[in-house]
């Protein structure tokens, strides 16, 4: 099954609408009515070279950083000649959503035989790679 850009768009926004549950008595409780802040601290820096592009991801990538990262990877994700990496090294957490857009990026790589490696994975996010069952699809190089 190959996946285009409007199958991610559209997995995201389903995503995104996620926002909160509803308790027995009918209450609606969002994750800002619980106490948890939605604002992250999160960055995402590109460096362009000749043969790549590399994404560093800084802070803590989950649900409300996807569409940021989609668009800045949506221009380079069916680009066959260059090499598309992402650094690790500074991300501090990384949700179930971010996990699944890695796995998209793999599939959508394999699909035109084009580079793709992340570098500098810490070992807490190497360990949920390894849970996940995604380490072994992984060129990666762990911190």
């Amino acid at each position: 099954m190959a996946f285009d850009r409007r199958q991610i768009r559209s997995e995201v926004k389903r995503l995104q609408a996620f926002q909160g549950f509803q308790t027995a008595n009918g209450q609606n409780m969002t994750q800002e009515g619980m106490g948890v802040s939605m604002i992250k601290s999160f960055r995402l820096v590109k460096h362009m070279s000749e043969n790549s592009v590399t994404f560093v991801f800084i802070g803590e990538f989950d649900l409300s950083r996807t569409c940021e990262l989609q668009g800045e990877l949506d221009p380079y994700l069916y680009e066959p000649d260059r090499k598309l990496v992402f650094d690790f090294k500074d991300l501090r957490y990384i949700d179930s959503t971010g996990i699944g857009i890695i796995l998209v990026v793999i599939k959508a790589r394999a699909e035109i035989k084009a580079g793709f490696e992340i570098r500098n994975i810490p070992p807490h996010i190497n360990r949920l790679f390894d849970i996940a069952g995604i380490s072994k699809f992984l060129n990666n190089n762990a911190v």
